[in-house]
């Protein structure tokens, strides 16, 4: 089989371990779960635990980091295009074309934090900055034009903090951005 990689949008690089974490938090180690870094013995007791290759891995979205957290990635083969006030700090899809050189097919993992808190309310850790509606309308058909997408997560709507269900209708329209591209 070929080699599986990873295209994360989320604000948060959940790239902490148990040692760096400031909050424990255990969502906030993921990433360094799928690339080998934490709890692989916990991991191989569900089946294949062959780690995803940092090099294998884009994060879109990304900016809120811990210090730790922030260093680890820095030095690691994880390509992250940043978000900034509300616009990316790199070009998606230079960098989706790289993943692609490395990998045919990904695991999608969209985490409605990466949108901005105006157009995605509804999440636990909102950081202001994230993605537009019109970012996600050109990323998610790009990301399905590149790879064969083997498995996707939409994480994390809270009805509770939603607002007119902005979060929710940002989510279906993502379900929506893959029709439109498949």
């Amino acid at each position: 089989m070929a080699e599986i990689g990873s295209v994360w949008f989320d604000a948060h690089g959940d790239f902490n371990t148990p040692e760096t974490t400031i909050s424990g938090y255990l969502d906030g180690m993921s990433m360094a779960v799928i690339t080998g870094h934490r709890y692989r013995n916990y991991w191989a007791q569900i089946g294949n635990s062959t780690p995803v290759p940092e090099r294998a891995t884009l994060m879109l979205g990304v900016r809120d980091l811990d210090p730790a957290e922030k260093e680890r990635l820095d030095h690691s083969a994880i390509q992250v295009v940043k978000w900034y006030e509300g616009k990316p700090q790199g070009d998606v899809q230079v960098a989706l074309d790289r993943l692609a050189q490395r990998v045919p097919e990904v695991y999608l993992h969209i985490d409605a934090d990466s949108l901005d808190p105006q157009v995605a309310p509804g999440v636990g850790y909102a950081v202001p900055g994230g993605l537009s509606l019109e970012d996600r309308e050109e990323s998610i058909p790009a990301v399905f034009a590149r790879f064969q997408v083997r498995a996707a997560t939409l994480a994390v709507c809270d009805p509770d903090l939603d607002q007119d269900d902005k979060t929710l209708r940002a989510g279906l329209g993502w379900a929506a951005d893959h029709r439109s591209a498949g």
